[in-house]
């Protein structure tokens, strides 16, 4: 999503992908291969139809909207989310745990558990990149100026913008394989420690107890196992021959209006 000058889907995500698509071999089952300190349970790919149908990012990232059974538990579990000031008076009410308020917001989940509304908890989640193949629904946080994944979301401490990826990719999967990873800014020694210990933080069962209070023990490893961990833009540039430098440094503005 925007993020300023340095912007990392205008400064590193468009160009790369944009690059990478135009590419003829088998260039997703490469890519797959740059991420390291994922999970130990992730199973390998050689076998799967890895061909490219759509790739998604840029102007067009792939949403997800939150899963119902999130949305659920959430309401049900009012005391177990962020506070905020809410001028809403059916949201303050359930915030206070009204059971008529309860009523009231699983009605409207059932109706409505996308888009916008006093009931809701959790909005849609956009990955950087999303890329489809036969086989397989690939996620891909980009990130170029920050200090580690993000951890939290309005409404839940612990709920990992990754997760919500990988739960997002998991919910269109079909008999596909689901893979996420991160891509970051790399430093002299390749992938900066604050982010092989960002990788170590995901996979922890406190951040998956975080990250799915909705979902048992059991569904919780399976989308574990889904993350391939963190690898570097330089590492993908050099993989695939694409000049690094010749990057966009900073998102060129718009001229001021005189």
């Amino acid at each position: 999503m925007p993020g300023g000058k340095r912007d990392s889907s205008k400064t590193r995500v468009e160009p790369v992908f944009k690059a990478l698509k135009e590419r003829s071999d088998d260039w997703v089952r490469e890519l797959l291969s740059v991420s390291t300190h994922g999970s130990p349970t992730v199973r390998g790919w050689d076998e799967l139809d890895l061909t490219c149908t759509t790739g998604s990012w840029g102007k067009e990232e792939h949403p997800f909207p939150p899963p119902k059974r999130l949305l659920e538990w959430l309401v049900r579990n009012p005391s177990a989310m962020r506070r905020d000031a809410s001028p809403i008076p059916d949201r303050e009410k359930l915030l206070r745990g009204e059971p008529e308020a309860l009523d009231k917001a699983l009605k409207a989940i059932g109706n409505a558990p996308a888009g916008r509304g006093w009931h809701l908890f959790e909005g849609t989640t956009f990955p950087d990149a999303t890329i489809i193949t036969p086989d397989a629904v690939i996620v891909v946080e980009g990130k170029r100026t920050e200090a580690g994944p993000t951890l939290d979301t309005s409404w839940l401490s612990g709920r990992h913008q990754m997760w919500r990826h990988i739960e997002g990719a998991w919910s269109i999967r079909g008999s596909r394989r689901v893979f996420g990873f991160f891509l970051v800014e790399g430093d002299a020694n390749g992938i900066p420690e604050i982010w092989k210990a960002g990788a170590a933080l995901t996979l922890r069962v406190e951040s998956l107890a975080s990250s799915f209070p909705h979902l048992d023990p059991s569904e919780r490893e399976e989308l574990a196992a889904c993350f391939l961990g963190v690898g570097t833009w330089q590492q993908v540039c050099a993989k695939f021959g694409i000049d690094f430098a010749s990057l966009p440094d900073i998102v060129e503005q718009p001229p001021a209006e005189s």
